[in-house]
């Protein structure tokens, strides 16, 4: 059972004397956003609240070499070794999650989280990928970007969790990070260093809902991802059927990707966890999702559209839906390689939208892969 805020804030005492396990109880968040240190691999018992499963090969041990460490006095030291027999051929990325039950309570709740932050070093000289996701209840796991760990040094990453999107009281179940490109070596052995994994917990940097430009006969702008500001109003989110075998994404914003008549575009990047296919299943995928402050400002709409830029040597299978009072409305279009193609959805006759979302097909297909979007708008 959970409570309202105002019940949990007089219940702030009794609540701290429950065990982690229990989770129908929620504190108020702080006026404003406070980096709480999560992990800090200072010993043996921060590294037993690492899961790591099967999805790491070679070994994970605490680090007390200061010039690998950010915070406090130790950081886990990772040295994968994807060349061994025992290695599964189908393994495509080194894994290790955190589980909130093995954590403070201020965790759990993902409308209060804002950020989440790791320090990790890459001991390389070649860039690996870091992706960072959050798994959820109903099988939910939302990932809300992903960086470039550069080479030789430290990657202070900062990912944005847009807590706007989430209805009170969305519980965490695990935070999970993704280092990818290991296994596509040539040496197939890396090492890294993990500190200081720290939650963003508050209210600063509250949301602020964007006036739509004044319907006219023609298009009406949604996103035209001409800025930066557009990454607040989308969220990727994913119901997972088996959550070891997710699609890596990343979602940023380019300012210099010109499509059609626009200068910037939203860059997505998308790779896959295994190589058995078993990424993506019909009626699975990443949906990037419009934040419903801006699909309450359409109305009497006929269509939807969104261009597509497809750079990739492969077909991409791209999907725009739409809901109204309960009825679907879908477009799928196959962009050829190095092809712009507009997915234009009707929508005639709905009610308003109720969502509006993309979907990138065939994640168990195409490997790694990018695609651009740019003008999604709606005519009246």
């Amino acid at each position: 059972m959970k409570f309202k805020k105002i019940i949990a804030v007089m219940l702030s005492a009794v609540c701290a004397l429950i065990a982690a396990g229990s989770s129908g109880c929620k504190k108020s968040a702080p006026a404003a956003t406070e980096f709480c240190v999560m992990n800090g691999y200072e010993n043996y018992s921060d590294l037993e609240k690492t899961l790591m499963n099967d999805n790491i090969f070679g070994k994970a041990t605490i680090c007390k070499d200061g010039n690998f460490v950010t915070e406090g006095e130790g950081s886990m030291k990772l040295d994968l070794d994807f060349d061994s027999e025992f290695t599964a051929s189908s393994q495509f990325a080194c894994v290790f999650k955190l589980n909130v039950d093995r954590y403070d309570e201020k965790f759990r709740w993902l409308d209060d989280i804002t950020d989440i932050c790791i320090d990790i070093y890459n001991a390389q000289g070649t860039k690996y990928d870091l992706y960072v996701g959050v798994y959820g209840d109903q099988n939910k796991c939302w990932l809300s970007d992903g960086a470039k760990i550069a080479a030789n040094g430290w990657n202070f990453v900062d990912i944005p969790v847009k807590p706007w999107f989430f209805e009170e009281d969305t519980l965490v179940r695990e935070y999970r990070f993704y280092i990818d490109g290991v296994t596509e070596s040539e040496e197939k052995k890396a090492t890294f260093y993990v500190d200081n994994i720290r939650i963003g917990v508050g209210a600063e940097g509250v949301f602020s809902p964007r006036e739509l430009p004044a319907q006219s006969a023609g298009e009406n702008e949604i996103l035209d991802f001409d800025c930066a500001d557009d990454l607040d109003y989308i969220l990727s989110v994913q119901s997972v059927a088996d959550g070891e075998f997710l699609p890596f994404l990343s979602v940023g914003q380019s300012p210099y990707v010109k499509i059609g008549e626009n200068s910037g575009a939203l860059k997505v990047g998308f790779g896959r966890t295994h190589a058995w296919g078993l990424a993506y299943v019909e009626g699975n995928g990443y949906d990037i999702s419009v934040h419903e402050s801006l699909l309450s400002k359409i109305a009497n709409q006929k269509s939807v559209g969104i261009v597509c830029y497809n750079p990739d040597s492969t077909v991409h299978g791209v999907t725009l839906t739409a809901q109204s009072a309960g009825r679907i409305y879908s477009q799928k279009v196959y962009v050829e390689s190095g092809a712009t193609e507009k997915i234009e959805l009707v929508v005639d006759g709905a009610s308003g939208l109720d969502s509006l979302s993309l979907r990138i097909d065939s994640w168990n297909l195409t490997d790694s892969g990018c695609l651009y979007f740019a003008q999604l708008r709606y005519v009246a």
